[in-house]
């Protein structure tokens, strides 16, 4: 029962994860299988190149995240994450794609890490409670506030009230956890109670903090280069022709905790490339630059105009065509 509700707490937040214009909401796509979450066509691209450089073994549990219309599937996260808690394997969530995916939740799997800490720490120091009490009690049901306020919150991200009572809910805990102190007379339990009152003081800090105001950190490396390539979000800008570290910005946004759209803008010689990208507050964001990059967008160019060339040169023989004949063209 405790793992399925780590699972379940692990998962639900991932929901959140949803493409966004500067943090505004999108619709999200419940099938029979579970939630699909979409993500941008370039991030999809990104994970499938991640995922086919795993191990077999790997690449066959991580493909079956993504659904063939580039959606991560909650369904399969959660299975791999439970397979990680029965079995103890932990090759797959060390993986680089694992990885990836966790970079892009940012303060929201901060938030849901110290929540299973918090939670579990709880259920020990609960279980070596032995003389149940009310103060004992109150304690246990300040616990479970704590975790129905988390669970209140994902549900409704955007009511700032919800972040308040999450905050409410973890002092609470801790005057419930002092409340408790006096019926403590074992070492054990004494340092069972020092290690979870540091959780939920860590816990209050994090939050009082405003993580969800933190920056998203957009790095990477310029590659093949032979002039500087400036690289750009919307708070940040950076001119070189190695590695870039860029800040963007989340504070000025009307939904700071919620996901953003990171659209990141590179400039070279006289190329231009636009990417997509999407975290959430204090996320981080690999994205390397080579200067076949920018070959290829000016190849799409290329392509392009040949096609209007040759357009060109049928229109015109047409016209001719019709002026020996003496008829007109009409448009």
């Amino acid at each position: 029962m405790k793992k399925k509700i780590l699972i379940a707490c692990f998962f639900a937040t991932i929901m959140l994860m949803l493409p966004v214009t500067s943090a505004v909401k999108t619709s999200i796509d419940k099938s029979n299988d579970g939630f699909n979450i979409p993500i941008s066509k370039e991030d999809e691209k990104e994970l499938r190149i991640l995922i086919s450089k795993e191990t077999e073994y790997i690449k066959n549990e991580l493909k079956k995240v993504l659904t063939d219309d580039g959606k991560l599937k909650l369904e399969e996260l959660e299975n791999i994450y439970e397979d990680y808690l029965e079995t103890g394997d932990s090759s797959v969530i060390e993986s680089d794609s694992w990885e990836w995916i966790l970079d892009r939740l940012g303060w929201i799997y901060l938030t849901l890490e110290q929540v299973i800490t918090i939670y579990n720490d709880a259920l020990d120091l609960y279980y070596k409670i032995t003389e149940g009490t009310q103060v004992v009690e109150n304690w246990f049901q300040s616990v479970t506030n704590l975790r129905s306020s988390w669970q209140t919150f994902k549900q409704n991200p955007f009511n700032f009230n919800n972040i308040k009572n999450l905050l409410t809910a973890a002092i609470n805990l801790i005057q419930a956890t002092i409340d408790l102190i006096e019926y403590i007379s074992s070492e054990d339990l004494i340092d069972a109670l020092n290690t979870f009152l540091a959780d939920v003081q860590g816990f209050v800090s994090f939050l009082q903090s405003n993580p969800w105001n933190e920056p998203i950190i957009i790095y990477g490396i310029v590659t093949n280069v032979d002039e500087p390539v400036t690289i750009s979000v919307k708070s940040d800008t950076e001119t070189t022709t190695e590695n870039y570290d860029l800040t963007y910005t989340t504070s000025d946004s009307s939904l700071s905790w919620f996901v953003h759209k990171c659209v990141i803008t590179a400039e070279y010689k006289d190329k231009k490339i636009t990417e997509n990208r999407f975290a959430f507050s204090m996320g981080t964001i690999e994205y390397n630059i080579d200067e076949e990059d920018f070959k290829a967008k000016s190849k799409e160019k290329t392509f392009f105009n040949d096609d209007l060339e040759i357009f060109t040169k049928i229109n015109l023989f047409i016209l001719k065509i019709f002026i020996r004949l003496g008829l007109k063209l009409q448009i």
